[in-house]
């Protein structure tokens, strides 16, 4: 089993289009995957999802995702916070060490 089927397991991304497509709105939690919730790595399997990285150091990385879907979502942080989101948004940029 793959590490995203792993981290998705029960989750339908179709589920998560038709909702998108149909202006819903749902909750993206603010991580590449998750078990309990929707997440960037699913709107990435659609297409909708752009992950950013720029090297900042030797072993560290900036990172950021980019929303590129039709219609809003809304983004869950790790914080408990939300925010909406529309194509071209995107998120906090975080500094990933890789060492």
């Amino acid at each position: 089993m793959k590490l995203n089927e792993i981290l998705n397991e029960g989750q339908d991304v179709s589920k998560l289009k038709t909702e998108i497509e149909q202006g819903l709105s749902p909750a993206i939690y603010d991580a590449r995957g998750s078990r309990d919730h929707y997440a960037w790595g699913d709107l990435e399997s659609l297409g909708w999802g752009v992950k950013h990285r720029q090297r900042s150091g030797r072993t560290t990385m900036e990172e950021y995702w980019e929303y590129t879907g039709p219609n809003t979502i809304t983004r869950l942080q790790h914080n408990g916070m939300t925010s909406q989101m529309s194509a071209g948004d995107v998120t906090d940029t975080m500094e990933v060490d890789y060492d």
